[in-house]
């Protein structure tokens, strides 16, 4: 259950990006009448990412197994950190798309992954759902206290470089998960 729980903090903090952070992707030489334009450009790239993130997750399982399809995900995870740095690093609107199509992209097969790991490492215990949506609210207020404390001004390449580390005890831990699931040859 470690591995799950790292990953759902993983994705708590995540959401806390997701409602706070993406926007500042737009680049700040955006003419003034197109910033709130670009900004909804960015949450829709965000949200095709995230419907083909949890869409593909689902797929990835079905013919990977789940823990294949949780050492991806923390590979997406790294990958969208990345883009999150770059994006912020070289200001660019089509940086900040793929930046921001990452984000919902990794964020949404996390989040898929972990209700797929419970319902086959778990058997869909629903002790194990509770602690699921528990475990990530609590790290999204955490998300949302910092952003509170500093004024929304959290210096986000160190905050990404440090989200991404944190795939590190997530794998190790995954790793460490028993493996019960194996797909069948098709």
């Amino acid at each position: 259950m470690y591995a799950i729980l790292t990953m759902l903090m993983l994705d708590g903090l995540a959401y806390g990006v997701f409602s706070s952070e993406i926007v500042k992707l737009v680049p700040e030489d955006v003419e003034e009448d197109m910033v709130y334009r670009m900004a909804g450009l960015t949450m829709i790239s965000l949200g095709v990412g995230s419907v083909f993130g949890g869409y593909l997750c689902g797929v990835s399982s079905d013919k990977f197994g789940t823990f294949q399809s949780g050492k991806m995900s923390l590979a997406l995870w790294i990958l969208s950190c990345g883009a999150f740095v770059i994006a912020i690093s070289w200001p660019s609107i089509w940086l900040a798309q793929i930046a921001s199509f990452l984000w919902g992209f990794s964020m949404y097969f996390l989040e898929g992954w972990i209700s797929i790991a419970i319902s086959v490492n778990y058997q869909g215990l629903p002790q194990a759902f509770s602690v699921n949506k528990q475990f990530n609210a609590f790290f999204f207020i955490v998300s949302q206290i910092a952003v509170f404390a500093t004024d929304n001004v959290l210096p986000l390449v160190p905050l990404m470089i440090g989200l991404g580390a944190l795939s590190i005890p997530a794998y190790l831990l995954l790793l460490k998960m028993p493996i019960m699931d194996v797909p069948e040859k098709r």
